[in-house]
């Protein structure tokens, strides 16, 4: 994934952080005043706040492949990487972060390497971020 990408994530993950706080309580002000309209506005907000804990993850998901790619950072087998990424911490949390935003995901498993099961995950996640920072 381009570097610039990786801003873009950071760039959204500070955006929101400033605007985190106010969002929990508009929503809290909305169902309290049983305000549909501002329900409907609050409830995005919270839609954005799991996106960008997808986003989140995904650009940790990245950090880990170019860290693993860099001889400088690189101290682990792509065992550990592998298992790293498939964990509940991370690949089980982004598969669950997708299903609340109702969001599909597929990726082709070539079901080789653990290097090349991890390069296959992280690429279309990749690619799901791009897309998802789009809209």
């Amino acid at each position: 994934m381009a570097q610039c990408n990786l801003v873009k994530l950071k760039n959204s993950t500070e955006n929101w952080e400033s605007r985190k706080l106010g969002a929990s309580q508009e929503f809290a002000q909305a169902v309290s005043l049983k305000d549909d309209t501002a329900l409907d506005a609050a409830l995005s907000v919270n839609n954005s706040k799991l996106k960008l804990e997808l986003l989140s993850l995904i650009a940790k998901a990245i950090r880990i492949v170019e860290d693993q790619d860099d001889p400088m950072m690189s101290t682990r087998s792509w065992d550990d990487v592998y298992d790293d990424i498939f964990s509940i911490h991370m690949s089980e949390r982004i598969h669950k972060l997708l299903n609340d935003l109702s969001i599909s995901f597929d990726y082709c498993d070539p079901d080789t390497t653990y290097e090349e099961d991890v390069r296959a995950y992280v690429d279309a996640l990749a690619r799901l971020a791009e897309d998802i920072l789009k809209d």
